[in-house]
Order: C-alpha cells, then sequence, then structure tokens
C-alpha cells in the first residue's frame, strides 16, 4: 500500500485541490455514449476522436490549439457505432480506428488525415476493444477482440506492411474480453503491447510479441473494471488497473526483471465503515522524466447516497498525490495524454441532465530544483557567518508559487534528525517555467563550521502539489 492516507484526503475533505496545482477544464461535446480517443501531436495539439451517438451519429475529428477548440466530421454515415481510438503520426496527422455498421455487419474502419483529406477504410470484420498505434515508421498499428459464437472471444492484432497490405494475426491462446477500447501501445521496434482482460474472470492480463512470439502474463487476481498501457523510454510497460473486485487503483510497471506493484490506497484502511469504494476507469500517462500520472474514477456508495469523483494522482518521486478534477455522476470513460514539455491532458465523461458531457482537462505542476553558487563564511569573536547564494530553477510547466526555504547545518551531505535547523526564514518568490531566480542569505552561528554542509529544502511541509520532490534538498559543502 502506498500514500493511502495522502489520497484520501481529498475524499474525506471535500476534495481540496492543492495548491500551485494548475487546473483547467472546459466542456467538449454531448453524445448518449461516452466512448473517445485522445492524442497529443509534436507541436502541442491536442486530438480527440468521438462518435455522437443519439446527435448526429457520426464520427468526429476534434483539435485543441492555442486554446481553442476545432471540431469537424469525419464519417457521416449513420452506422458508426462506436469504440473510436485516435493516434497521431510524425507530421501530426491523426489517424482513427473504430467500429461501424455497413451492409456486412459490423466492420472494423481506419481513417486517416493525408495533410489534405480524411482518407476511409473499411479493413474487415469487426468487433471491440478497439485501439490503435502509429509505429516510427507513420504506419497503423490495429488491435480489436473478435466475437466468436463457439469460443471464446478472440485477439486480433492488424499492421500494415511496406506494400500498404493488411496483416492480420490472431494470436492462438490469447482471448479476451471487449470492452470500450484496449489499451495499446507500440516500442520503438515496433513491438506490440497491449492490456486485457480475460473473458471468464475479468482478470487483467498483458500481451506481447516483443519476443517474437506472443506471450501473456496475468496482471491481478482480481476483477478489472478498467486498464491502461503506457511505455517508458526503454520501453518497458507501465500499467495502471482499476481493479473494481479489490476496490482499489493499482500501478504496476516491468522493471526489466520483473513486474513490480503498488496499490494507491488500501479501501480496507481508509475507508469508513459506512462508504464502499468501486474504482469504475482509469487512464495512465508517463511525463517525459517516466513518472507515472493517472486519471481515474471512483464510486463512493454510502446510505445517503452515491458520489463519483474523478481524480488525477501523480507519484513526486516520494508519495502519491491527488487532485480533483470533477465531483458528479461520472462515466467510467477517462482519457489522459503527456505532451512533450510533460502538461497532462486528459479526457473525463461525466453524466448530465441533457446527455452523457466529456470534458478536457489540462494539467500542470511547477518544478523547483536548485543548486549553491555561492558559499562562504567568516569567525569573529567565536562566532561564524554565513553567506551564500541558492539557485533556484523551475523546471516544471507551471509557474511556481512563492515557496518556502527551511536552512540546516549538518556534518554530512545528507539531510537527517541530527541536523541543526537555522533560525532564519527564507522565501523564494513565482517562478515562471523555465526562469530562476537566486536567494541571498547570511545568518550568524555560533557552531563551529569546519567540515559542515549548508542544507537548503524547499517547501519543507510539502505545502504544495510538485511534479518532482526529490531534488528539493540541495546540500553543500562550507569551505574550510
Amino acid at each position: 500500500m502506498v500514500a493511502a492516507v495522502a489520497l484520501w484526503a481529498f475524499v474525506t475533505l471535500f476534495l481540496v485541490l492543492p495548491a500551485a496545482a494548475r487546473l483547467r477544464s472546459s466542456s467538449l461535446y454531448r453524445g448518449d455514449f461516452p466512448a473517445f480517443g485522445i492524442a497529443v501531436d509534436g507541436s502541442g495539439r491536442v486530438h480527440l476522436s468521438w462518435i455522437s451517438l443519439g446527435l448526429d451519429n457520426a464520427l468526429h475529428h476534434a483539435w485543441i490549439e492555442n486554446g481553442k477548440k476545432h471540431d469537424e466530421i469525419v464519417d457521416a454515415s449513420s452506422g458508426c457505432c462506436g469504440e473510436p481510438s485516435i493516434a497521431v503520426d510524425s507530421m501530426g496527422h491523426p489517424h482513427i480506428a473504430y467500429q461501424a455498421w455497413r451492409i456486412t455487419g459490423r466492420s472494423l474502419l481506419y481513417a486517416h488525415f493525408d495533410g489534405t483529406a480524411w482518407q476511409l477504410e473499411e479493413v474487415g470484420p469487426g468487433g471491440s476493444g478497439t485501439a490503435i498505434a502509429i509505429d516510427a515508421n507513420d504506419r497503423p498499428h490495429i488491435v480489436q477482440v473478435l466475437y466468436d459464437a463457439h469460443a471464446s472471444d478472440q485477439f486480433q492484432y492488424l499492421h500494415r506492411d511496406d506494400d500498404g497490405i493488411w496483416q492480420r494475426e490472431t494470436p492462438p491462446g490469447i482471448h479476451a474480453l471487449g470492452l470500450g477500447t484496449s489499451s495499446f501501445a507500440l516500442d520503438s521496434q515496433g513491438n506490440a503491447h497491449v492490456v486485457l482482460m480475460d473473458p471468464p474472470t475479468r482478470h487483467p492480463f498483458y500481451a506481447t510479441n516483443a519476443g517474437g512470439e506472443w506471450s501473456a502474463t496475468e496482471l491481478a487476481s482480481s476483477a478489472a473494471a478498467g486498464e491502461s498501457l503506457a511505455l517508458d523510454s526503454l520501453g518497458r510497460p507501465h500499467v495502471a488497473l482499476a481493479l473494481s473486485e479489490a476496490g482499489t487503483v493499482r500501478y504496476a510497471h516491468f522493471d526489466g526483471m520483473q513486474w513490480v506493484s503498488e496499490d494507491l490506497y488500501d479501501p480496507n484502511q481508509v475507508a469508513p465503515p459506512s462508504i464502499q469504494i468501486f474504482p469504475e476507469g482509469v487512464a495512465l500517462a508517463l511525463d517525459p522524466a517516466d513518472r507515472p500520472q493517472l486519471i481515474f474514477v471512483l464510486n463512493l456508495a454510502a446510505s445517503r447516497g452515491n458520489l463519483d469523483v474523478s481524480l488525477h494522482a501523480f507519484h513526486d518521486g516520494f508519495e502519491w498525490r491527488a487532485i480533483l478534477l470533477q465531483r458528479s455522476k461520472a462515466n467510467s470513460n477517462v482519457g489522459l495524454v503527456s505532451g512533450a514539455d510533460g502538461v497532462m491532458h486528459g479526457l473525463i465523461s461525466v453524466n448530465s441532465r441533457r446527455a452523457p458531457l466529456a470534458k478536457y482537462v489540462r494539467i500542470t505542476l511547477h518544478d523547483l530544483a536548485g543548486e549553491w553558487t555561492s558559499l562562504g563564511s567568516t569567525e569573529k569573536a567565536g562566532k561564524s557567518t554565513v553567506t551564500a547564494v541558492l539557485h533556484v530553477r523551475n523546471e516544471g510547466n507551471d509557474t511556481s508559487p512563492p515557496t518556502a526555504i527551511a536552512l540546516y547545518l549538518s556534518d554530512d551531505a545528507t539531510l537527517d534528525a541530527g541536523d541543526t535547523p537555522v533560525r532564519l526564514k527564507k522565501t523564494v518568490g513565482s517562478i515562471r517555467p523555465g526562469a530562476t531566480k537566486d536567494v541571498k542569505l547570511s545568518f550568524k552561528t555560533a557552531v563551529a563550521l569546519s567540515g559542515k554542509f549548508l542544507i537548503a529544502v524547499l517547501d519543507p511541509l510539502h505545502k504544495r502539489a510538485e511534479a518532482d520532490r526529490s531534488d528539493d534538498t540541495i546540500a553543500g559543502a562550507l569551505p574550510q
């Protein structure tokens, strides 16, 4: 169990937004079926795919650029039926895989923008659990689950070869439950990685062809309501699971040797007996430093009624922190992607009086770090005077608030309980992303400084939600 109290505090305290976490949200579309896809291109444009069932029953592509939303119809056929998954290529052009009804029955369709117009193609028989990814050569890869009336539903993997011909694989022994879109990614070598659910048990499992042949690994011995996959810079899988049976959200990753997992909270320890927790959906993305961030939906069931909350959680290097996104009746559909600048772009589906509503959220966090650019000391009349300059920089993607600095004298470069606090209150002012500020300080002490270190701690009480807290402690050796 990791940071159970830290996450649960946001529920018990009415889910207060931590200071300095910047959340921007806007409504996007309405429709009877809250299915969507989200992707971000190299220029920071956010691309969305959605099907407006109950409205115009068309496949839409929407994009957000410079804070403005644009929308266009890709496939106006009334046969569009759902599960649109979107990815972008190296040119920033969107590609969408989705399911639609055609004369021959349910079909898998592929649409892509070639720079001038949208091109639509019927790939073959359709199923469910649709997901698309684009490889390094801008070729599409698609996964889906085909219904088989005589056996368990069959996982299918499709990809285009160098001649533009679709290749189809139905790996033996890999059966899956098709619910919504699957979670699918390609590594730099073009190997496929996917997370699916076992049909009879709904236990989540991970499958890949990275070893030359398809293999599968069970990720949890508990039924899941949702799953999400992302690959880090080494091509290793990271997975988030909404475990409905266990009542928790789990984060797992492959460290190169084995799978390592942790639960964000334990409902048996953090929830009062009057409340039951049911995770309903989850989405995972990794920032440019391979740090995990999640969006998930929790249903809090109590005798006086139910409450759905959508949360964004991230690991700051020491513990999981949480940010409220939405507190209302929600659906399990969520999405999350990371831009090259580390900005998180998410989608959550919320029920409203008119029709389900998709909301876009843009989440930014500051990240302070520092170094000593000057350290000096003098002695006079049995007392020492320390003068120093602490160079503080903001490596995050949001402006940092004014932040307190605590100082300590230590026998080594490691902060511990035996170090001597310096009675000097210092604060660094707000810093824009990518900018720096120098903090000058001077103090007297009766402590002998020979062999000592001066240690600064940014935000010592951890009042601010920060992307990475592991570099908040800065140590420097005082001159002999």
